[in-house]
């Protein structure tokens, strides 16, 4: 839970540049803040209520739609509707690798590989070392479209980048299917040195006797776990002020802000329709607003 707050606080920094003083802060910083936080602790209805906030006042801010997406499908919303803020967030930012990304992983988890894969493409041709991205593509090409071969480039990309027991479990498995059976045994080894008996033992049924597995829930996530603070700051892109503001966009973290009261919980966490309806508003306002634009 530290390193999430830790990575959703660098989120912040770089979106928005620091400031010395209360008074330069303006209401789109501090209630992106409090969303911010209230997304890394969990509170996935707080901060679905406070993105929404921000998208009052900045209806073209493509990392509260982002970040709204991630509140969404923590708190189960239907993916069939999460799936439009992170599309809505590429349109808004073109070259937003990790909203392709979840795009992508979010449609993985629907079962819907083709439109996955585009995605996910998408979000390693704005970035080839994002490391998610191509765990992703790993996933889909192995187990949504059976092209081994083509997991096996994705899956060591990924470890290049990260290297995890979930993305060696994934080689291993590519190995197998591809009939490389002497280097999927390499996979199980590194498996067992990192204390992922079960997970070894799974492949190595696979690999020897030919069993049917599917990976561990903690092997393979839907999300994988955000990456340094080196590459966040690298590929975080900045945020731009549309014409409701004037002057630069700063924030202050870890303090008490005064200036907005504490959203209410909207609906409960457990309840997808709920989230599922807001969504469906959001989207028709955003269709309202962009008629009113004259566009």
């Amino acid at each position: 839970m530290t390193k999430i707050i830790i990575f959703l606080s660098l989120c912040s920094l770089v979106i928005f540049p620091t400031v010395n003083s209360a008074q330069d802060l303006n209401p789109l910083q501090v209630i992106f803040e409090k969303a911010t936080e209230a997304l890394s602790e969990g509170n996935y209805s707080r901060a679905i209520d406070l993105y929404e906030k921000t998208l009052n006042i900045h209806p073209d801010f493509a990392q509260a739609y982002y970040y709204l997406g991630l509140a969404h499908r923590g708190a189960g919303t239907d993916l069939r509707e999460v799936v439009w803020l992170f599309k809505r967030a590429t349109e808004l930012k073109s070259d937003y690798a990790d909203a392709y990304d979840n795009l992508a992983r979010s449609y993985y988890a629907m079962g819907m590989f083709d439109e996955a894969t585009e995605a996910a493409l998408a979000a390693v041709n704005i970035d080839d070392d994002l490391a998610s991205a191509h765990l992703a593509l790993g996933w889909v090409y192995l187990l949504g479209k059976d092209q081994p071969e083509d997991a096996l480039y994705h899956f060591e990309k990924a470890i290049k980048q990260a290297d995890t027991p979930y993305a060696h479990f994934g080689l291993g498995m590519a190995y197998a299917k591809a009939g490389q059976k002497f280097r999927a045994l390499e996979m199980i080894t590194i498996l067992r040195q990192r204390g992922e008996e079960t997970s070894a033992k799974q492949l190595e049924d696979m690999v020897r006797y030919g069993k049917e597995v599917n990976p561990p829930i903690h092997l393979a996530p839907l999300v994988m776990p955000q990456r340094t603070k080196g590459t966040l700051v690298k590929e975080t892109p900045s945020f731009e002020p549309n014409k409701n503001f004037s002057g630069d966009m700063k924030v202050r973290l870890k303090e008490k802000m005064a200036t907005i009261e504490d959203a209410p919980q909207s609906f409960p966490i457990n309840s997808p329709q709920s989230g599922a309806s807001r969504i469906r508003a959001l989207q028709r306002k955003t269709i309202n607003q962009s008629k009113g634009s004259g566009y």
